[in-house]
């Protein structure tokens, strides 16, 4: 009767050892089947990002398609009204460089006083390079004085 309480005992130890590895196989399953879920929920996130980024891409593409032909479309409608205007300049809205080439003659008494003076250029940011924009200042309402240096041998000097 003595091996009674043994032998019950190591057959309690063998059902505890049995269930313990049952519940480390469920377990195992039970992880793998989470591990699976996660890297297929990573593998659709993964590719609808991919999807999303693309589409954001080609919209970005596409705004910036539109953006860059309406920057030229309006640049080459300013240019082309420039080149009018250009075409007739008057003395005070001419090229520094074509100034010297004027013979200033006051205009008469009766004439419309001159509206703007060029008082250097203006640069814009995309400039082709070919653009000449005047920086002019308003004159009307203002006193207006023009010296003519060219003359002088302090203008000579300056060069």
């Amino acid at each position: 009767m003595t091996d009674q309480p043994l032998v019950e005992l190591e057959r309690h130890f063998q059902l505890l050892a049995s269930g313990s590895a049952a519940l480390r196989r469920w377990q195992q399953q039970y992880t793998t089947l989470l591990d699976a879920a996660h890297a297929a929920e990573l593998a659709d996130l993964t590719a609808r990002y991919a999807a999303q980024r693309r589409a954001s891409e080609a919209r970005r593409q596409a705004q910036r398609t539109t953006a860059d032909a309406v920057l030229a479309q309006e640049s080459a409608a300013i240019y082309s009204l420039w080149q009018q205007a250009a075409a007739t300049p008057d003395w005070a809205a001419t090229r520094w460089t074509q100034l010297t080439d004027v013979v200033y003659a006051p205009p008469p008494p009766d004439a419309a006083p001159a509206a703007r003076l060029r008082i250097g250029a203006l640069q814009m940011a995309g400039d082709p390079g070919h653009w000449d924009l005047p920086a002019l200042a308003p004159l009307l309402g203002h006193g207006s004085l023009v010296i003519d240096a060219r003359h002088s041998p302090d203008a000579a000097a300056a060069g």
